[in-house]
């Protein structure tokens, strides 16, 4: 005519998941550089893919190796010694790219576009550039891209940029990526920021850059 309760201790037990580690997509990679070096003057490709496409700084002085990457304090270049065939010659097979840089922006008023990557020849013909600004009186604190294709001029304009204001003083991931047809995204930190058609194909890119 009554009830009884009886208890029982750590009847239900919680538990974190396992979450594997994410790995990174090595698919049709062509050059990695990890900039864990530390010292010297050159930046070594690591990705294992046919002849290494190494890196020298062009001024030693102008850098200073950290912990987790190179600080870039003034003004060099950091230069293959030859083509980047290898890149070039998958690029023209597929039509099909990405480029994925870990930074952090000394600032928000570059211009120029200021390089971040980029295989050309000079300041006015190359096969594809990411920098940050514009010039002139332009925005300096957005992602730039110039990308030539058989519907792009040799220089890859008209480039496609980020919104105003997407860069910023503080480590960010930075991925831009175009499809074989045409559609090219950036993601920035993982989600995407902005994106658009870039038509025409990569016959026209120098193998020699």
């Amino acid at each position: 005519a009554g009830t009884d309760i009886k208890t029982k201790n750590n009847l239900i037990s919680v538990t974190a998941p396992i979450v594997p580690a994410l790995e990174r997509v090595t698919d049709g990679l062509r050059v990695l550089y990890r900039f864990n070096e530390g010292a010297g003057d050159t930046i070594y490709d690591v990705s294992g893919t046919d002849l290494p496409l190494d890196l020298k700084i062009s001024n030693p002085s102008a850098v200073n190796w950290l912990s987790q990457g190179l600080n870039i304090d003034r003004s060099t270049v950091i230069v293959s010694s030859g083509p980047a065939s290898k890149i070039n010659n998958a690029c023209r097979a597929t039509n099909e790219l990405t480029l994925e840089a870990w930074l952090k922006p000394r600032n928000k008023v570059q211009d120029g576009p200021a390089r971040i990557i980029t295989i050309s020849k000079n300041m006015h013909s190359r096969n594809i550039m990411l920098g940050q600004g514009l010039w002139g009186t332009q925005p300096t604190d957005l992602y730039d891209l110039r990308l030539r294709t058989t519907e792009r001029s040799a220089n890859g304009m008209p480039s496609f940029t980020t919104p105003e204001g997407t860069v910023q003083r503080r480590k960010m991931h930075v991925v831009v990526t175009r499809q074989r047809n045409g559609r090219t995204r950036y993601y920035i930190d993982g989600v995407i920021t902005a994106e658009t058609d870039i038509p025409g194909d990569f016959s026209t890119w120098n193998p020699r850059f």
